[in-house]
């Protein structure tokens, strides 16, 4: 009789073990995902900020070298992040193409003065050169 008190004890512990684990596994994973969303959120914002910063550093500078008149010229350095697809710098933009997941989207600078060239999408850092033509 001892043996079966000791045995159903046992297994009462157990069980017990089981639902304390099962509630904190149930606790814990809602918060794993509430956790990498803000994350991936904030990552996100952060890479439209640069490449927003880019675009208008690029764009500031073009203004600056172009009322300078020719021959001026200068360097901007910038670093561009991961997620950018494609860049375009058009008559008087430059535009940021990025892509998150399934979704795009463009950041654009827009310049009083007609702009040329072209913008390199690969992340990291880089030097752009930025000239005054006649």
């Amino acid at each position: 009789m001892a043996f079966k008190k000791e045995v159903f004890r046992r297994s009462q512990i157990s069980i017990e073990y089981l639902a304390v684990f099962a509630f904190a596994t149930a606790m814990t994973v809602p918060l794993l995902i509430i956790f990498i969303t803000h994350t991936t959120d904030a990552s996100n914002a952060i890479a439209v900020s640069q490449a927003n910063q880019i675009a208008r550093n690029v764009v500031d500078a073009a203004e600056t070298v172009y009322y300078l008149g020719e021959p001026s010229s200068t360097l901007v350095k910038v670093y561009m992040p991961e997620r950018v697809d494609a860049t375009e710098v058009t008559a008087k933009e430059v535009t940021i193409r990025m892509k998150f997941g399934g979704t795009t989207t463009d950041v654009v600078a827009s310049s009083r003065i007609n702009l040329t060239g072209y913008l390199d999408p690969s992340p990291g850092i880089q030097y752009i050169r930025v000239e005054a033509r006649g």
